[in-house]
């Protein structure tokens, strides 16, 4: 082989490495940005379900103390009750 064929043959060759290290480096660009997009979307979802999870312990807490406040007027009824029975009224 002379040396005009080595090169007739290794300059395709480079064309076909090259184009496929850039298609290759371009694939991972794409991949690269499709995760940061879903990561910014799952982060933007995470905060939302923060904020609904503050929102229904909020609600929790005002449940509670309304279960709190029942329990204390029924126990002021039954004591204003047996007050009224051995008062006779």
């Amino acid at each position: 082989m002379d040396s005009d064929t080595i090169v007739q043959l290794a300059i395709p060759l480079v064309a076909i490495a090259s184009g496929w290290s850039v298609g290759r480096r371009g694939l991972s660009r794409q991949t690269i940005d499709l995760l940061r997009i879903r990561i910014e979307t799952i982060t933007e979802e995470n905060e939302s379900k923060t904020e609904e999870l503050r929102g229904l312990r909020a609600r929790v807490d005002v449940l509670e103390n309304l279960v709190t406040q029942r329990a204390a007027v029924e126990e002021v009824k039954q004591i204003v009750e047996r007050i009224a029975d051995r008062v006779g009224a």
